[in-house]
């Protein structure tokens, strides 16, 4: 009779440690169901994230090609204004040789004059 019931505190202790896994599992689920919303909202939130990165991305992009055709143009108006000021420095010169060649001219006629 010792061994049966030996058997039988056995056979208990057994249902018990059976009983207590099944709970832990039970609880091991719960954590898994009430996580999965957390891990689906922050897959959400990291969508976002993506989706503003590449919106600001192309944002920086259009600036870069903004900035790029304005220095562009910035250079374009210095080389415009190095050729101007050229240009006007040769009518300046122009102009005094035909001053000069006027006052000459004003020389040669008053030699002329009655």
């Amino acid at each position: 009779m010792h061994t049966s019931e030996e058997v039988s505190k056995q056979v208990v202790a057994q249902l018990e440690n059976v009983e207590n896994t099944v709970k832990a599992f039970d609880d091991i689920l719960e954590s898994v169901a009430a996580i999965t919303p957390m891990i689906e909202a922050t897959y959400r939130e990291v969508d976002s994230t993506v989706k503003a990165k590449d919106v600001l991305l192309d944002r920086v992009q259009s600036v870069s090609a903004v900035s790029e055709e304005a220095s562009a143009s910035a250079e374009e108006i210095s080389a415009s204004a190095e050729e101007l000021s050229a240009s006007t420095q040769e009518i300046a010169t122009s102009a005094q040789q035909v001053l000069e060649v006027a006052k000459r001219l004003e020389q040669q006629v008053a030699r002329f004059k009655v």
